[in-house]
């Protein structure tokens, strides 16, 4: 966490994600978010980025429920629970349960689910609401607005989601945040895969540091990413694992990597 808050983006988006960060890391405080943006952009890790920031007692659990095409049956049961199957909202209690894909839930678990963002829901077996206390983290790559002036999207679930608003911007948007992101998801690549060495910017690597050229940056710069963060792993790997010359990692690696001779 503290690297990334050292972190500075020229992307308004990017920069607003890191501002919001900071200012919950210096003054915490716990309240709703949507986090929007395409599959792939990393809507997950900044929820969990968001969990830690608001709880930094670091004990508070953090319950991710997928909604996305889930019978609304099935989803009330996961999500609301009974007395002898506690559900997400129950298990996230004093912490936060991230909902992936919040936009496709139907309106009737909408209306039910509304309520616990102001600390009062009910199980699927009781009668009588019960206390609530917890963060609701939504995430989607819908413009709910929009789902909201259509009528299929609820205005109060809505307005009580989206306290904190955060757009992640595609990679494509922002190849300004290509090589910091490529250098992050390449020294995870490397710790996962038991090498002891990390991997530096060509310039700015230090003594000993692997390294990733200027010009398989500018390849790097010069990809769409239609798979965001996932895409860029997956090129990484390869590039580092099967492609690598030596100690760099090259244009040539890159282009590799990508499939292109």
């Amino acid at each position: 966490m503290g690297a990334v808050m050292r972190y500075r983006s020229d992307h308004p988006s990017t920069q607003k994600i890191l501002d919001t960060l900071e200012r919950l890391l210096d003054r915490p405080y716990r309240t709703h978010a949507l986090i929007r943006g395409e599959p792939g952009t990393g809507k997950e890790g900044l929820a969990r980025a968001l969990h830690a920031a608001m709880h930094p007692e670091g004990e508070a659990p953090f319950v991710k429920m997928p909604t996305g095409g889930r019978d609304p049956g099935i989803l009330s049961l996961h999500l609301f629970g009974t007395a002898d199957r506690p559900g997400a909202i129950e298990r996230a209690e004093g912490g936060t349960l991230f909902l992936d894909e919040v936009a496709t839930m139907s309106r009737e678990v909408q209306a039910r689910l509304s309520p616990a963002l102001r600390g009062r829901f009910r199980r699927n077996d009781d009668e009588a609401p019960r206390k609530a206390n917890l963060v609701v983290i939504g995430a989607t790559d819908h413009d709910l607005s929009v789902l909201v002036r259509e009528g299929n999207f609820r205005h109060d679930l809505f307005y009580r989601l989206a306290r904190l608003d955060l757009r992640i911007p595609a990679l494509r948007e922002r190849s300004e945040d290509i090589p910091q992101a490529a250098v992050w998801v390449a020294n995870r690549l490397l710790s996962r895969h038991g090498e002891e060495r990390s991997l530096g910017i060509e310039g700015e690597a230090d003594e000993g540091e692997l390294v990733l050229t200027t010009a398989a940056l500018t390849a790097l710069g010069h990809h769409e990413f239609r798979g965001n963060f996932r895409e860029l792993d997956l090129l990484m790997e390869r590039a580092l694992m099967l492609y690598r010359e030596g100690d760099q990692v090259t244009e040539t690696s890159v282009r590799r990597a990508i499939g292109k001779r």
